[in-house]
């Protein structure tokens, strides 16, 4: 087995092609741990600092109301990386964040990666840049809240996969698509009104839905939307 000292860290986006020493420093640090599906990853409220790098699997951020609605305010992929946040600040953890699938990790001190912000100019730059990403997602996320229906932000979080995944095209495939309830959890609606919404979606041919998948099959269908 590789040693975790020697693992290639250029899976992760905000470490790879950093400066030599600032890498090795950075790839020293990490502790590698493996998650089954449905574990706790970090809990609410928690007060240890360190950031995490998604190596493998996929992760929910989530927030679990008093009635036990949940609330997914994110959807983590391969390479992602989470908790800089209270890294930077110290505050206790605001979300929930679990394993969707069996998951393997890189975990980050957090006072290695204060350091790295103050040594590196260019993990510095992409720390500042995944932040303001991230308002701007949140941003973006709650004017459609405010202003959009239901069958629009349906149509509006299909689009921002598709986008994502570069398959904004007639006949691109979304792989592993999230389920009724879980995009309703992101978007502040009912799995049953977003199983109607997806359901007229194929009536109009915009798409096509396979076991845990969807052909997109008119990407202007998706643009079109009631403001």
């Amino acid at each position: 087995m590789t040693p975790d000292s020697a693992r290639d860290i250029g899976q992760f986006p905000l470490l790879s092609g950093l400066e030599d020493a600032v890498r090795q420093r950075a790839a020293r640090s990490l502790r590698w741990q493996h998650f089954a599906s449905g574990a706790i990853v970090i809990d609410r409220d928690e007060e240890q600092a360190d950031v995490h790098f998604l190596a493998r699997g996929q992760l929910l951020a989530v927030y679990w109301t008093r009635d036990g609605r949940e609330i997914i305010f994110t959807s983590m992929s391969e390479g992602n990386y989470f908790g800089e946040l209270t890294a930077l600040d110290g505050v206790p953890r605001s979300l929930c964040v679990y394993a969707r699938t069996a998951a393997e990790l890189a975990i980050m001190p957090a006072a290695v990666f204060r350091e790295l912000i103050r040594d590196s100019g260019l993990f510095r730059d992409r720390v500042l840049a995944g932040l303001t990403h991230r308002v701007r997602d949140l941003t973006e996320r709650m004017c459609q809240l405010t202003s959009l229906s239901v069958p629009d932000r349906v149509k509006a979080f299909v689009l921002r996969r598709a986008v994502q995944a570069d398959c904004l095209r007639p006949g691109a495939v979304l792989r592993d698509f999230p389920t009724h309830a879980e995009i309703a959890a992101q978007i502040g609606a009912n799995r049953e009104a977003v199983s109607r919404a997806l359901s007229a979606m194929r009536q109009d041919g915009i798409l096509r839905a396979g076991r845990g998948e969807i052909i997109i099959a008119d990407p202007d269908g998706l643009l079109d939307q009631d403001l």
